[in-house]
């Protein structure tokens, strides 16, 4: 008995990153840039907002430019290269909130 088709979770994958999270992405980082342009946070008043912009720009680029087109030609036997361009994502996502649970808050 098969639990789960590859195939179909590939695709499902596909439809979820041209449907929800592009425009959730691209969404999120530009309320993120003019909350930081508009009020008096500012990009460069604290180390971590720079660092959430910087985080921010990175993981949208990999994710437009990187992720996305190798989900197009992901198949069920080839995925490596997936986990080789998530690794960075999600490691700088863990760095800045080490950083900020940390105290390393200024």
């Amino acid at each position: 008995m098969v639990l789960w088709d590859t195939a179909a979770g590939y695709e499902a994958s596909r439809t979820l990153d041209k449907q929800l999270l592009q425009h959730l992405g691209t969404a999120s980082a530009f309320s993120g840039l003019m909350l930081a342009a508009l009020t008096s946070w500012g990009y460069f008043r604290y180390w971590w907002v720079f660092g959430k912009f910087a985080i921010t720009i990175v993981q949208l680029n990999l994710g437009i430019f990187v992720l996305s087109p190798q989900l197009d030609v992901a198949t069920p036997g080839r995925s490596g290269s997936l986990a080789v361009a998530s690794g960075p994502m999600a490691s700088a996502a863990v760095l800045l909130l080490t950083r900020c649970c940390a105290g390393g808050q200024s």
